[in-house]
Order: structure tokens, then C-alpha cells, then sequence
């Protein structure tokens, strides 16, 4: 065999051998010729479903619209808080609940606020920790107040990040929720 055949061999085996590059590689290649870095892009994704779903909670009273806040969650969606297990199923009688009562006039205001947020990927799953804020009030009445810790654990589906798990610990007494600089 002469050297230039020996040489075309190898050309041709070593890109065999190694595979093209696969989507995320190329994904990250695009991202990084934009100027950007794809686990920052997906971290600040990660941490703008954390604060829309907040932000869908607090709202829930004036929207009505549950598919706004379930839209976050995974259908297998399992959250534990206070040691209490709760699903996605739960969640969504939580809220027929809810509007009920609003239905019926009751003046229902939430406030759902999140904090400090850490997150982290890997490849289609994420996880992230923060702290938050949650009061439920009727008349200027507060009928639930919680402040704690969470750590959320999410999955992609198509290009959204999606809660999957989520397991949240309330803090005693409650401490005012505080922004890290």
C-alpha cells in the first residue's frame, strides 16, 4: 500500500470514527460565533421560568387563566413542600379551587415572589435553588404565608424549560426575603 493511500485512509476514518459534530455541538458553535455561550443563555432561560411562573402565580387572580400557570410544569410534575407531596393534578384542582372563590366574588390577591436563583444545566435537564415568598390573602386577610427555600429540578421539551420536580422547605420564623447582590 503507498503512503498517499495509507494517508486517504486515515482522512477518511478519523471524521468516521469521531462522528459529525451533533446538534448541541453545533448549537453551541452558533452561539459562540453570535458573541454568546449557550449554558448562559439556557441558565437565564432556566431563571426566566422560575420568574414568569411567579409571576403567573401572582397574577392568577386578575388573569383567571390556569393554563398560564400550568403551562410551567411537566404533566409528570411532582412537588413536595413542607414534607407534603403534591402533583400536577393537584396543583390544578388548587387553582379551580382558587378561581372559585374568585368566581364568587371573594377578593383572592396573591403574591409570589422568588430570589436569588442559582442555576446550573446539563444537557436537557436543569436544576436550580432560590428562595421565595408566598402569601395568599382574601380582604386584606392573610390566609397562607410561606417564605423558604427551593430547589427545582427541570426538563426541556422542544426549547422550553419545563418544572419537573420541585421540593420547597419553609423557613422559621419567617425571615424577610433578601436580594443577594
Amino acid at each position: 500500500m503507498k503512503p498517499t493511500w495509507f494517508i486517504t485512509i486515515i482522512l477518511f476514518l478519523i471524521p468516521a470514527i469521531h462522528g459529525c459534530a451533533n446538534k448541541e455541538e453545533q448549537a453551541v458553535e452558533a452561539s459562540k460565533e453570535r458573541g454568546g455561550d449557550v449554558a448562559s443563555e439556557e441558565i437565564a432561560a432556566i431563571k426566566r421560568t422560575v420568574t414568569d411562573f411567579a409571576k403567573a402565580m401572582t397574577n392568577f387572580p386578575r388573569t383567571r387563566d390556569k393554563g398560564s400557570v400550568l403551562k410551567f410544569g411537566t404533566k409528570d410534575y411532582v412537588e413536595i413542600t413542607d414534607g407534603e407531596m403534591d402533583n400536577a393534578q393537584g396543583i390544578d384542582k388548587y387553582l379551580s379551587d382558587l378561581l372559585q372563590q374568585i368566581n364568587l366574588g371573594d377578593p383572592i390577591g396573591i403574591s409570589y415572589e422568588v430570589a436569588n436563583i442559582d442555576a446550573h444545566v446539563a444537557g436537557t435537564i436543569a436544576w436550580a435553588t432560590y428562595q421565595y415568598s408566598y402569601k395568599l390573602g382574601r380582604g386584606g386577610l392573610a390566609l397562607d404565608e410561606k417564605e423558604g427555600m427551593c430547589t427545582a429540578i427541570f426538563k426541556k421539551e422542544g426549547k422550553v424549560w419545563l418544572y419537573q420536580h420541585e421540593h420547597c422547605s419553609s423557613l422559621s420564623p419567617l425571615p424577610r426575603l433578601k436580594k443577594q447582590k
